[in-house]
C-alpha cells in the first residue's frame, strides 16, 4: 500500500516546475520547441515525405487543428483537386497568392478581403490589381470547412494550406506546416505597393525586398522557383523585348529563339493581356525546369533572370545548384515556405476568424429581425433602419414579419421593395424558410415585445436552439405587455436591448414583480436621427420650400405660430389632452389680449379610413370648442420631414408611463423646435428640461402645466429660438445616426460573443431553471471538435472575451468558461487508509477517512473512477490551449477518448439528470458503499468547482489573461487541477478514499461516515 502514498503536494510541485520549464522553453531566444526565430532544426526528408521544420513559430504549430478540424487537409486538397481539373492556372495562382499576402502586412488573409466602408482591399494595389486569382477557391475551401468544423479554421490558414496543396498536386514538395494563424480585420495598400517587388526589379531590390521580411538570398532564389508553374501577362514583360534600358532595344541576356518566340506572342502594341508560361518546358508541374531555362537564357521576367545575371555569386550558384539537383531545390522551397509563412502571422487574441467567407470579413453575420408590429409604427422602421445599417457593412440580413395579407398595402409594398432594393431579404414568420433561417443566424433579432409569442408558435422545439443567440430589442412600456406567452423566454435569451434607462429601469422591476422573472443582461441605447432627415434638417431651401408647401396646405398662414402633436391617434399619446391645454391657451391669450401670431395645433396620425371612437371624440371637442379653424387633422405618415419643417412646435403628450423613447423627439430638434414633452419615460432622458424644452407632468393635472407652457413659448419668441438651436446642438452631440450605429454596435459584438460559442451550446429543452438561472450540458458536434460550452449559463451574461478555442495566446481554460481563478489554495492531499474515524457531522475540518479493513471489491474501484470522467472530459477540453505550449498533451488526450468521447456523445440534458440521479440515488443512499459514494460526491464537486471557476473568471479584468507571463501562468494552474482530477481516479482505483483540501471535505459533508 506504501507505493500508493505519497505527498499529493509534492507532485503538484513537481508538476509547476516542470510545467514552468517546459514553458520557459518557448520564450523568444531559446533554441527549443517554436522559440526560435524559425522553430527547430529543419528536418530533411524524401521528396513528398515532408520538409521543413515540424514546429512553428510565433505560436503556430502543425496539430493545431488535430484536434478541433482533423479533416482540414482533406477538404482542401478535395476542393483543389476540383479546382485544377477545370483549371490548372488556379495552383500557381493560390502559391502567388499566398507570396503577395504574406509580403503586405504578414500572413494574416488581409489581401482576400473586399472593399467595404471601413477597409481599402489591397486588391487593388499596384502589384494585385487585375493580376490575383483564385479567391473563389479559397472561399470555396471556407464554405465546405464551415460546414465540417463551424468557425474553426481561418482564412489565413486556408491560403497557407492551398499553397502548400497547390504544390503537392503539381509533383512538388510537400512540408510540415505550422497553423494557427489569425484573420486580419484591416487591410493595408500601402503595404502591398511598397513590399511586393516588381517583376522588372533588379536583383538587389529583391534581395531588399526579401531582407525586410526576414527572408534571406536563399529564401529568394528558392521562392522563385515557384515560377516553375503559372503564366505570365505580357504587360510584365514587354519592356524586356523592346526597350530593357531606355534605348528601344531589347535585354541582351535573352536567349535569340526565345526572344523571337515571345515577340510572336506581345506584339510591341497591344497585346498586353496575352499571356505565356513562366516555364514553358513544364508550365503545370513543379520541377527544377525553370532553373535550368534560366542557364540557358530563357527566364521569362527580369526578376528571373537577374538571379543569374545579376551582381549577385550567391544568388547564381544557387540557380545552377537547384538546376543540377531538383530534390536539394525542394527541401529548400519547402523550408523557405514555412519561413515565408510565419512572417507577422496574428495569433491569440490577436485579429479574428473570418466566419462564411474569406472575402469580406463583415459578410460572417447574418441577422434575422423579426417584428411582429406594423410596418407603419416606429419599431419595424427603427429595425428596418438596423438592417441598412447592417448592410451596409457587408453583413447578410433576412427580415422575418408576420405581416398578414390584409394589412398590405401601397406602404408596405413600399418598404418591402425597398428593403429587397438594399440587399434585405423578406421572408414570412411561419414556414421552413424561416425557421432554417432562425437556426443558422449568427445572431437573432426579435422587436418588440410581443416577438416572444413567434418562438413557440413557429420554431416549437427549435426555440432552445435560438435563444442563445437572440438580442431582443424592446420599444413597450404599456402593462399589457407583461405577460408570461410574450416574455416567458426573456431570461433566457443573450441580452435585451431597450431605447432608454427609464424603460429599462420599469421593465427590470415589472417583470420580477408582476412575473417573477429576471431579465437577461440589458443594454440601453438611445436611438438617432438618420442621415437623410438631418441633410433635409440641415438644408435651409428644401425647409423652406416644405415649410410653404404643408401651411399652404393647411390653410395656415407663414407668419402664424404652429403647434404639432406626431403620434399614432391613441389615447395613451394624450391628444385629447393637448387640445384641451391648446384651447385653454387659446382663452387666456384672448383674456390677457396678448399680441401674438395666430395660433394652430396639427394632430398628425389619425386615420380617416378606420376613424376611431377616441379619434372622434376628439372631433367633437374640436366642433364643440369651435375651433375647427385652428385644428388640423393629418392622416398618418411615415414622412414627418415636411411636418416638422413646418411647425414651430413639437408636444409629445404621451401619457402613464410616457414614451419609451420618442424618436420623434430628437428629429423636430433637428430642425430646431423647442419640444414641450411629459416628464417621464424615454422624453425626460431627450429634453433638458427649460433648456431645450419645458416638461410637464403626466394626467389631467399636467393639462395646466402644459397650457403654461404653451403661452410661454407663444409670447416668448426669443426663448422659443434659442431652446429650438440648444435642442439641434444637443442633438449633433448625441442622437445622430453614427452615435445610435456606435451604440448598437457594441452591444452586437457583445451579444455576438455570446451567440457565437463554440460548437453551437445552446439550452437544452430539458434544462430546469432556478431563479432563471439554467444549467445544461454542452452540445457537441464532433467528438475531435468537442470544446466544452458553458454548463452553467446565467441569466445575466457579462460580456467575454471573443470565444476562441484556437487561439494560440487564449488563456488556459478560456472557451466559454473564461479562465481559472487567480489562485487556489495550496494543494497538500495524501491517500490514506486504515485511518481511525475521526469524522464528525458538526465538525467537518476534523475529516479523517474512515477505517478499511480490506481493499473494495474491483467493480467498486471501477465505478468509482466514472465519477471523474466528467470534470476530467472538461479538463481535457480545455487543455487544448495549453496545446500551444505543451504540444505533447494533445497526444495523450487521444488516450482518452474512448472514455470521454462517450461523454461528448450524450444527449444536452445529461449532466442536470445525472446530478439528481447521482445524488439522490447514489449519495443519499446508504445502501451503497461509503467509498463509492464519496468518489461520487467528489466527481461531482470537482465538476461544480470547474464551472464555478469559469463563471466567476468572467468577471476578472481581461489584462489577467495577456501576455506570455499569463498564459504559462494559467497553463500551470491547468496542469495541477488536471493531476488532482488525475489523482483522485488513482486513488479510486487502488481502493482509496482521495484527500484533496476543501473538496473532501465538502464531499464528507454530504456523507458523515457514521
Amino acid at each position: 500500500m506504501a507505493v500508493f502514498r505519497g505527498t499529493f503536494l509534492g507532485l503538484v510541485v513537481v508538476t509547476l516546475v516542470v510545467s514552468a520549464t517546459l514553458s520557459a522553453a518557448h520564450l523568444e531566444g531559446f533554441n527549443f520547441g517554436w522559440g526560435s526565430r524559425w522553430g527547430s532544426k529543419p528536418r530533411t526528408d524524401h521528396h513528398g515525405g515532408g520538409h521543413a521544420p515540424a514546429g512553428g513559430s510565433h505560436g503556430l504549430f502543425p496539430q493545431f487543428y488535430h484536434s478541433s478540424c482533423p479533416q482540414v487537409n482533406d477538404i482542401v486538397i478535395s476542393v483543389l483537386q476540383r479546382a485544377i481539373g477545370k483549371d490548372p492556372r488556379v495552383a500557381a495562382s493560390l502559391l502567388r497568392l499566398h507570396f503577395h499576402d504574406c509580403f503586405a502586412q504578414g500572413c494574416d488573409a488581409s489581401v482576400l478581403l473586399d472593399n467595404s466602408t471601413t477597409i481599402l482591399s489591397e486588391k487593388g494595389a499596384g502589384p494585385n490589381v487585375n493580376s490575383l486569382r483564385g479567391f473563389e477557391v479559397i472561399d470555396e475551401i471556407k464554405a465546405e470547412l464551415e460546414e465540417a468544423c463551424p468557425r474553426t479554421v481561418s482564412c489565413a490558414d486556408i491560403v497557407a494550406l492551398a499553397a502548400r496543396a497547390s504544390t503537392v498536386l503539381s509533383d512538388g514538395p510537400n512540408w510540415v506546416l505550422p497553423l494557427g494563424r489569425r484573420d486580419s480585420k484591416t487591410a493595408s495598400v500601402k503595404s502591398s505597393n511598397n513590399n511586393i517587388p516588381s517583376p522588372r526589379s533588379n536583383l538587389s531590390t529583391l534581395i531588399t525586398a526579401f531582407k525586410g521580411q526576414g527572408l534571406d538570398e536563399t529564401d529568394l532564389v528558392a521562392l522563385s522557383g515557384g515560377h516553375t508553374i503559372g503564366v505570365a501577362k505580357c504587360s510584365t514583360f514587354k519592356r524586356r523585348l523592346y526597350n530593357q534600358n531606355g534605348n528601344d532595344q531589347p535585354d541582351s541576356t535573352l536567349e535569340r529563339s526565345y526572344y523571337f518566340g515571345l515577340k510572336s506572342v506581345c506584339p510591341s502594341r497591344g497585346g498586353d493581356n496575352n499571356i505565356t508560361p513562366l516555364d514553358f518546358a513544364s508550365p503545370a508541374r513543379f520541377d527544377n525546369t525553370y532553373f535550368q531555362l534560366l542557364l540557358m537564357g530563357k527566364g521569362l521576367l527580369t526578376s528571373d533572370q537577374v538571379l543569374l545575371t545579376g551582381n549577385g555569386r550567391k544568388a547564381a550558384e544557387l540557380v545552377k545548384t537547384y538546376a543540377d539537383n531538383e530534390r536539394l531545390f525542394f527541401q529548400q522551397f519547402a523550408q523557405s515556405m514555412v519561413k515565408m509563412g510565419n512572417i507577422n502571422p496574428l495569433t491569440g487574441l490577436r485579429g479574428e476568424e473570418h466566419t462564411y467567407s474569406c472575402l469580406n470579413k463583415n459578410q460572417s453575420m447574418i441577422l434575422c429581425p423579426f417584428t411582429m408590429d406594423n410596418f407603419s409604427r416606429g419599431g419595424p422602421l427603427l429595425l428596418m433602419e438596423l438592417a441598412f445599417l447592417l448592410r451596409g457593412v457587408g453583413a447578410e440580413v433576412v427580415w422575418i414579419t408576420n405581416q398578414k395579407a390584409e394589412e398590405d398595402g401601397e406602404v408596405v409594398y413600399s418598404l418591402e421593395n425597398k428593403m429587397l432594393d438594399r440587399g434585405v431579404q423578406v421572408f414570412p414568420a411561419k414556414g421552413k424558410k424561416s425557421i432554417d433561417t432562425a437556426l443558422k443566424a449568427d445572431l437573432v433579432v426579435l422587436n418588440t415585445a410581443v416577438a416572444g409569442k413567434w418562438l413557440d408558435a413557429v420554431l416549437k422545439e427549435n426555440v432552445p436552439h435560438v435563444l442563445p443567440k437572440v438580442l431582443w430589442w424592446i420599444h413597450e412600456m404599456r402593462g399589457h405587455y407583461f405577460k408570461v406567452e410574450y416574455v416567458k423566454h426573456l431570461p433566457f435569451v443573450a441580452g435585451a436591448m431597450i431605447d432608454s434607462h427609464t424603460t429599462a429601469e420599469y421593465w427590470k422591476n415589472r417583470t420580477r414583480e408582476r412575473l417573477g422573472i429576471k431579465m437577461p443582461e440589458t443594454y440601453v441605447v438611445h436611438l438617432g436621427n438618420s442621415k437623410e432627415l438631418m441633410e433635409i434638417a440641415e438644408d435651409s431651401v428644401s425647409r423652406r420650400v416644405l415649410r410653404e408647401h404643408v401651411r399652404e396646405s393647411l390653410g395656415v398662414r407663414n407668419e402664424d405660430l404652429l403647434f404639432a402633436i406626431i403620434n399614432s391617434v391613441s389615447r395613451g399619446k394624450g391628444q385629447d389632452l393637448f387640445l384641451r391645454s391648446f384651447y385653454e391657451s387659446l382663452q387666456i391669450i384672448k383674456e390677457k389680449k396678448w399680441q401674438v401670431p395666430s395660433m394652430h395645433a396639427v394632430v398628425v396620425g389619425s386615420d380617416t379610413s378606420k376613424q376611431t371612437k377616441y379619434e372622434s371624440e376628439l372631433r367633437n371637442f374640436v366642433i364643440e370648442k369651435k375651433i375647427q379653424d385652428r385644428v388640423h387633422f393629418v392622416n398618418k405618415t411615415l414622412t414627418v420631414a415636411p411636418y416638422l419643417a413646418s411647425i414651430d412646435v413639437l408636444v409629445q403628450n404621451s401619457q402613464a408611463r410616457g414614451e419609451c423613447f420618442g424618436r420623434i423627439t430628437i428629429e423636430a430638434m433637428a430642425f430646431q423646435l423647442p419640444v414641450l414633452g411629459t416628464a417621464a419615460g424615454g422624453t425626460m432622458e431627450i429634453v433638458v428640461n427649460g433648456t431645450t424644452g419645458l416638461l410637464h407632468p403626466v394626467g389631467k393635472e399636467g393639462t395646466a402645466s402644459l397650457t403654461s407652457n404653451i403661452v410661454k413659448l407663444a409670447t416668448h419668441v426669443e426663448r422659443r429660438l434659442t431652446m429650438g438651436k440648444k435642442g439641434y446642438e444637443r442633438v449633433k452631440e448625441r442622437f445622430l445616426e453614427p452615435h445610435m450605429a456606435q451604440r448598437i454596435a457594441s452591444v452586437l459584438r457583445e451579444i455576438r460573443y455570446l451567440a457565437m460559442i463554440p460548437n453551437g451550446c445552446a439550452m437544452p429543452a430539458g434544462c430546469s431553471s432556478v431563479n432563471f438561472g439554467v444549467s445544461c450540458a454542452p452540445r457537441f458536434r464532433t467528438k475531435a471538435s468537442a470544446f466544452p460550452c458553458v454548463s452553467s449559463w446565467r441569466a445575466r451574461q457579462e460580456v467575454m472575451p471573443p470565444p476562441n478555442p484556437c487561439a494560440a495566446s487564449s488563456p488556459f481554460l478560456s472557451g466559454n468558461h473564461g479562465s481559472l481563478l487567480r489562485t487556489i489554495p495550496a494543494l497538500q492531499s495524501r491517500c490514506k487508509s486504515r485511518m481511525a474515524p475521526q469524522a464528525s457531522k458538526d465538525v467537518p475540518y476534523s475529516f479523517r477517512f474512515p477505517p478499511m479493513t480490506k481493499k473494495p471489491k474491483w467493480w467498486w474501484r471501477t465505478l468509482a473512477c466514472l465519477p471523474y470522467l466528467m470534470p476530467l472530459h472538461e479538463t481535457w477540453m480545455y487543455a487544448e490551449t495549453a496545446y500551444h505550449l505543451h504540444p505533447f498533451l494533445e497526444d495523450f488526450e487521444f488516450l482518452t477518448y474512448p472514455f470521454l468521447g462517450a461523454i461528448g456523445r450524450l444527449p444536452s440534458w445529461f449532466l442536470m439528470a445525472y446530478f439528481f440521479v447521482a445524488y439522490l440515488g447514489v449519495v443519499r443512499r446508504k445502501e451503497w458503499p461509503h467509498f463509492f459514494r464519496f468518489h461520487v460526491v467528489m466527481g461531482m464537486l470537482l465538476e461544480i468547482a470547474l464551472q464555478v471557476i469559469g463563471t466567476v473568471s468572467r468577471w476578472m479584468p481581461l489584462a489577467v489573461y495577456w501576455g506570455k507571463v499569463g498564459m504559462h501562468f494559467w497553463t500551470a494552474i491547468a496542469f495541477a487541477y488536471l493531476f488532482t482530477v488525475l489523482e483522485a481516479i488513482r486513488c479510486a482505483l487502488a481502493g482509496m478514499y482521495a484527500d484533496i483540501p476543501f473538496v473532501c471535505d465538502a464531499a464528507y459533508i454530504q456523507i458523515p461516515y457514521d
